[in-house]
């Protein structure tokens, strides 16, 4: 495994099919379009009041929120949903986090006033993107986020056996793309942001993201609190009763 074949493999998602829930929700969307840099995302909307943006995931879609959309609509919500740049039915190839951020920004920019935002897995930290610069919500809510981009790049060099030799040079293909320092995205820079209050959830046996990366952004937030939810796994968690009830109650408290 060389650093360019680990850069390529962090910053280009694995697309896959929506499945038939995800279809099924996507057929009752209200779809359009938000100019973003060369091209556009994906933009997916429901239901009718203040507004709620979600965030997905990497390799992820809008359409993965699909047990949650349908409670926040019925709770009176107008839920706004996209597909991050290079995924789902938006443009690109490559992306990192703060591709992501920027996205948030595109779309709660064109949407208006967002009252929440709901990120899952990378989803979470593109939203500390964007409040750090400038979003403001009434509340927002993290599922199994990510809280370090540096520790997030050590944990791909190191599930991909990259020899710990090479791994500045992946570290210096990661600034260059993303034309800054990785500790930019680290929760001392976003700190500034969190000045609401925020939920968080997460399995604390979570194989992908550590439940430890709640924690640290725990430490960091006085207005936050961290939910364990037991058995949840990274992404069935978005389809867990108990983070669908969780949510709502937190949003509409």
């Amino acid at each position: 495994m060389t650093p360019e074949t680990a850069f390529r493999i962090f910053t280009t998602p694995r697309l896959q099919e929506p499945d038939e829930a995800e279809q099924a929700i996507a057929a009752t969307a209200a779809t359009g379009q938000v100019p973003f840099r060369n091209g556009a995302l994906a933009t997916y909307g429901w239901g009718a009041g203040p507004t709620v943006l979600l965030v997905h995931g990497w390799c992820g879609r809008a359409t993965q929120f699909h047990a949650l959309i349908p409670a926040l609509v019925a709770a009176g919500h107008h839920v706004m949903a996209f597909d991050a740049p290079a995924h789902g039915k938006s443009d690109g190839s490559q992306a990192t986090v703060t591709d992501f951020g920027e996205a948030v920004l595109a779309v709660a920019t064109q949407t208006g006033p967002v009252k929440a935002v709901i990120g899952h897995s990378m989803g979470s930290p593109a939203a500390l993107y964007a409040f750090a610069r400038g979003l403001q919500v009434d509340r927002s809510v993290h599922v199994a986020g990510v809280a370090s981009l540096v520790r997030a790049v050590d944990r791909l060099g190191m599930a991909l056996g990259l020899p710990p030799g090479e791994a500045p040079r992946l570290r210096a293909l990661i600034e260059g793309f993303i034309a800054a320092p990785l500790e930019s995205m680290d929760l001392e820079r976003l700190r500034p942001g969190l000045r609401h209050p925020g939920l968080l959830m997460h399995d604390p046996a979570d194989a992908e993201v550590p439940y430890a990366d709640s924690e640290a952004l725990l430490q960091y937030w006085p207005q936050a609190t961290l939910r364990p939810l037991a058995t949840a796994g990274h992404t069935r968690i978005l389809r867990d009763p108990r983070a669908i009830d969780g949510t709502i109650d937190f949003l509409t408290r």
